[in-house]
């Protein structure tokens, strides 16, 4: 074998999964968190990498003839799409039952953010008490 590492063990982690990436993700959920809580939209550059992230609120929004609206996010990760759905749906009588399935370790870091009360939940499979589900997010 060669090659600028002398073992696999020494390639640096990088990826989605990392605790680098877990952490960085962690802290810009909590600013998104606490920019709704004080109801400031969330900073423009926590879209830059992806043109579609507010496509989600939009078609929640467009749901608007039901009180409720039940959404499964497949990698939703530590829940930042539930909080633009939040935002996009505060000034409505819509209320959002948000569930995301994604990795052990993003969810383990996901729960420490959100207190009891909100109605987002975390999951390693699709749960099957998951019957009715009105958008499911990819």
């Amino acid at each position: 074998f060669e090659g600028e590492y002398s073992s696999l063990s020494k390639v640096k982690e990088r990826g989605y999964n990392t605790s680098d990436s877990l952490e960085n993700s962690y802290n810009e959920t909590l600013r998104e968190l606490n920019d709704y809580k004080h109801l400031n939209p969330p900073p423009k550059k926590s879209n830059s990498h992806n043109p579609i992230a507010n496509l989600l609120p939009l078609v929640a929004a467009l749901v608007g003839h039901k009180k409720e609206i039940s959404i499964l996010d497949f990698g939703g990760g530590m829940g930042r799409s539930y909080l633009r759905c939040l935002s996009a749906l505060q000034d409505s009588n819509i209320s959002i039952d948000y569930h995301i399935v994604d990795l052990e370790d993003t969810i383990e870091y996901a729960m420490k953010i959100y207190p009891d009360n909100m109605d987002v939940h975390f999951y390693r499979d699709i749960p099957d008490t998951l019957k009715d589900v009105d958008i499911v997010y990819l």
